[in-house]
């Protein structure tokens, strides 16, 4: 269950977990525990095994990796999708006007570990 302010920024919201999951805003908590109260055992055992078959392709840090070295070769073949960051995030992204008259949004600055300094 994920409740938000915004788009959901969870893994694989559109790709995997949809049947086994429930995403929802905030305003539509009360309309997300009716469909909770609706749920019969029998499907949330089905759910269960769902996500079971899951755990491992998707959940464990080889299947992470998996996925991610999917993306970065063939983003069609991986489950992973790209999406915005929420606007409720707490991330301010500056958009900087690209040479070919477009936007395009700069690297998050990072703390470096070493130095405390931002970098990018």
């Amino acid at each position: 269950v994920y409740i938000g302010k915004d788009i959901p920024w969870i893994p694989y919201a559109t790709t995997v977990i949809p049947n086994v999951s429930f995403s929802v805003s905030i305003e539509e908590f009360d309309t997300l525990v009716k469909q909770l109260e609706e749920i019969s055992d029998v499907q949330i055992e089905r759910m269960e095994q769902a996500i079971e078959g899951l755990i491992q392709d998707f959940f464990t840090y080889d299947g992470v990796i998996t996925q991610i070295e999917r993306f970065l070769s063939n983003p069609r073949a991986s489950a992973l999708v790209c999406q915005p960051l929420p606007k409720h995030s707490g991330v301010n992204i500056p958009k900087h006007f690209s040479r070919r008259g477009g936007y395009r949004v700069p690297m998050i600055p990072t703390v470096s570990n070493n130095t405390g300094e931002l970098t990018q």
